[in-house]
C-alpha cells in the first residue's frame, strides 16, 4: 500500500508569509522619509509603534530556520539543497540590475554584474550574505546542539547567547553617569558599558537556537493570553523606542537593533503564535495558497526594491509632508507585495524549468553513460 504524504502544516508558512510582509513594512519607513523627522506628536508615535513592531521580520526567518533544520546532517544531499536560494538570489539580482540599467540608468554593466557577488546586485540582499554562513554551519550547530546531555544544558546554551548577544542591548545603552540624560536619552550617545558585548554581532546563532528548541520541545503560548502578552511586548517596545529617540531623529542602536532583547521577546512571542499552526480544518484551497505564497517570499524579499523605487518617489512628491503619508502604508506595502509576488513567480517558474532541463541534461549523460559501457562490454 502506497505511503500518503504528510499533510504539509500551515504553520511555518504563515510565519515565512509575515516575516515578509513585515520585512517591506520596514522598507515603508526605510523610504518614506521616517528617519529624517524628528520624534513627536500621534502621527510619528504611531509610525515608531509600527516600525518597531515589524522589527521581528528578520527574526522569524531566523527562528523558522532552527524550526525546520534543526535535524540536518552533515552529508552531501544536504548542500544540494541550497542550490534554490542561491538561484532565486542571482534571478533576482539580474531583474534588479537590469532595472537599474534600463530604468534609473544608473551604473555599468560591468560593475552591475560584479555587483552580485558582493551582494548589492540585489540591494536587499545582506540577508543572504549572511544566510550563506548560517545554512553552511548548520549541521556543525546541530551536532553541537543535539550533542547536549539534556534539556537543561540546551537551556544553558540559550541562556549563554542571549547574555552574550542580547541582554547588551539592555545593559550597555545608558548613560549613567549623567542624571539629565534619562528626561531626554536622545540628547547623547555617550553610554558606559556594563556587560561584555563583543559577542552581539552573532545574533543569528541565539535565534537559531531558539527555533531548535521551540521545534524540539514544541512550547507554545496560552491561546488567549499568549495573544494580550504578545500585544503587551509589542506595545512596550514601541514606547521604549518612542523615548530613546523622542526630541530627535529616530535612533536605530542597539537596543532596537536585530538582536536586541526585545527584538527577541517579540519575535519569539509572534513566532510562537503562528508557528504551530496546522491548518487541518482549513479548505484545501486556502492551505495551497498560502504554501503557494510562502514558497515565493524569498523571491518578493529581494525584487521588492524595484517596487519600492517605483512607488515611494510618486508618495513623496504627492504627500510632501511625510506624517501625511502614514495612511498610504495600507495600499503602497500590499502593492509592493503583490507586484514583487509576481515577479517571485516569474523567477520560480525560470528555476522549475532550469531545473526540469538540469535534470534531462542529467538523465541523458547517465543514460550515454551506460550505453557506451554496454558497447564496451559487448
Amino acid at each position: 500500500m502506497q505511503q500518503l504524504k504528510p499533510q504539509r502544516k500551515l504553520g511555518p508558512d504563515l510565519v515565512r508569509i509575515a516575516a515578509c510582509f513585515a520585512v517591506l513594512s520596514v522598507h515603508f519607513f526605510l523610504n518614506n522619509g521616517f528617519y529624517s523627522e524628528p520624534v513627536e506628536g500621534a502621527a510619528m508615535f504611531i509610525m515608531v509603534l509600527m516600525r518597531s513592531s515589524f522589527m521581528v521580520c528578520v527574526p522569524l526567518f531566523l527562528l523558522l530556520t532552527g524550526y525546520l533544520m534543526r535535524n540536518k546532517k552533515l552529508e552531501k544531499s544536504y548542500y544540494a539543497k541550497g542550490a534554490k536560494t542561491l538561484a532565486v538570489y542571482i534571478l533576482a539580482s539580474v531583474a534588479c540590475i537590469l532595472y537599474k540599467l534600463i530604468h534609473l540608468k544608473t551604473g555599468e554593466p560591468l560593475k552591475a554584474a560584479l555587483s552580485v557577488l558582493n551582494y548589492t546586485g540585489a540591494p536587499y540582499g545582506w540577508y543572504i550574505e549572511m544566510y550563506i554562513g548560517l545554512f553552511l554551519l548548520i549541521p556543525f550547530l546541530n551536532i553541537l546542539y543535539h550533542g547536549l546531555p539534556g534539556r537543561g544544558a540546551k537551556k544553558a546554551l540559550l541562556g549563554t547567547l542571549l547574555f552574550l548577544t542580547a541582554l547588551p542591548s539592555v545593559l550597555n545603552v545608558y548613560e549613567v553617569t549623567n542624571a539629565a540624560w534619562w528626561s531626554m536619552p536622545s540628547s547623547s550617545a555617550a553610554y558606559q558599558q556594563l556587560i561584555p558585548q563583543w559577542w552581539r554581532g552573532v545574533y543569528p546563532l541565539t535565534y537559531y537556537y531558539l527555533g531548535a528548541y521551540i521545534g524540539e520541545y514544541g512550547v507554545r503560548l496560552p491561546a488567549v493570553s499568549g495573544k494580550l502578552f504578545t500585544l503587551a511586548a509589542l506595545l512596550f517596545n514601541g514606547l521604549y523606542n518612542y523615548w530613546r529617540s523622542r526630541g530627535g531623529n529616530f535612533i536605530w542602536g542597539n537596543w532596537n537593533d536585530w538582536g536586541s532583547l526585545f527584538n527577541v521577546v517579540c519575535a519569539v512571542l509572534v513566532f510562537m503564535l503562528l508557528v504551530h499552526k496546522d491548518g487541518a480544518r482549513r479548505p484545501a484551497l486556502y492551505r495551497a495558497a498560502v504554501a503557494a505564497v510562502s514558497d515565493l517570499t524569498l523571491g518578493i524579499y529581494l525584487t521588492s526594491y524595484i517596487f519600492d523605487s517605483l512607488f515611494y518617489p510618486m508618495l513623496k512628491q504627492r504627500v510632501p509632508t511625510m506624517q501625511d503619508r502614514l495612511p498610504y502604508y495600507f495600499a503602497i506595502v500590499p502593492l509592493v507585495f503583490l507586484c514583487s509576488l509576481a515577479l517571485s513567480g516569474v523567477i520560480e517558474l525560470i528555476w522549475l524549468l532550469g531545473s526540469a532541463l538540469m535534470r534531462r541534461c542529467r538523465a541523458k549523460l547517465r543514460e550515454r553513460k551506460q550505453t557506451a559501457e554496454k558497447n564496451n562490454r559487448g
